[in-house]
């Protein structure tokens, strides 16, 4: 029923309007566009945050030593140019919370992009009953 609504309210907006339609199958894609840029800008950003994670940790790996007497690991650089091990497990920290909420925004953004490329009539009646309102 409701496909086969959408397929007459298509049929109306090509048969009387094909300009207006056009112009709501190229909002899509530039809506597809738009998406794609942003998803490869955060995809970007994830990989640059994970290579500086995995350099805070080798950062810190750098200035440990097990010490066998104490069964712990101690710091052997103590100057003020080191990063301390409290300061990059929070940096370690809000760069893995940073991937995940990105990479999450990375995935529903490409699967909405998929859906607008296999759908695009559809979207395009979204577009233009969305001006209408």
């Amino acid at each position: 029923m409701e496909q086969n609504l959408i397929q007459q309210l298509i049929d109306v907006v090509t048969k009387t309007a094909p300009e207006l339609w056009r112009i709501g199958r190229t909002q899509v894609l530039a809506i597809n566009i738009q998406d794609f840029i942003i998803g490869v800008i955060f995809l970007v950003v994830v990989i640059f945050t994970i290579n500086l994670i995995k350099k805070l940790r080798d950062k810190d790996d750098l200035n440990r030593t097990f010490n066998h007497n104490t069964e712990k690991y101690e710091y052997t650089n103590k100057e003020k140019d080191c990063i301390y091990v409290e300061e990059i497990g929070v940096l370690k920290a809000i760069g893995w919370i940073v991937n995940g909420i990105l990479s999450i925004f990375i995935m529903c953004n490409f699967v909405s992009i998929i859906m607008r490329l296999f759908n695009p009539d559809y979207y395009a009646l979204k577009v233009l009953l969305d001006l209408i309102q």
